[in-house]
């Protein structure tokens, strides 16, 4: 049974850790595009 909790727990928090990077990721390269001016309308002043 404890195999088992180990097997589960692990896969739980690997995936979270692959969620968190692939999140960091999308956000950074999300600002990184609206600040060089890449990403259609977003200027580096238009935030609202």
């Amino acid at each position: 049974m404890r195999t088992l909790w180990r097997f589960i727990a692990g896969f739980f928090k690997w995936t979270w850790r692959l969620l968190n990077f692939v999140r960091e990721m999308v956000l950074n390269l999300f600002f990184y595009f609206s600040r060089t001016g890449w990403c259609g309308d977003l200027d580096a002043g238009q935030w609202w």
